[in-house]
């Protein structure tokens, strides 16, 4: 899965309580996509034991990087 050091895209993204420009970005939603078709397991599922497929992609690098 290809890694973001940095921001390419020259226009600030506005930091707010839900971070919407990042996540409504073609950016976040091309590496949400290509993680889930590497990684299509539930992280916290599989944990319990339990195999669901995943639905959603949660970052953890925080956006400011």
């Amino acid at each position: 899965m290809p890694t973001l050091n940095r921001r390419t895209d020259p226009r600030p993204i506005k930091q707010g309580r839900n971070n919407r420009a990042f996540y409504q970005s073609s950016r976040w939603h091309t590496l949400s996509r290509m993680y889930r078709k590497a990684n299509p397991l539930c992280v916290q599922c599989k944990k319990e034991g339990r195999l669901r497929q995943a639905q959603e992609v949660d970052r953890i690098v925080p956006i400011q990087q």
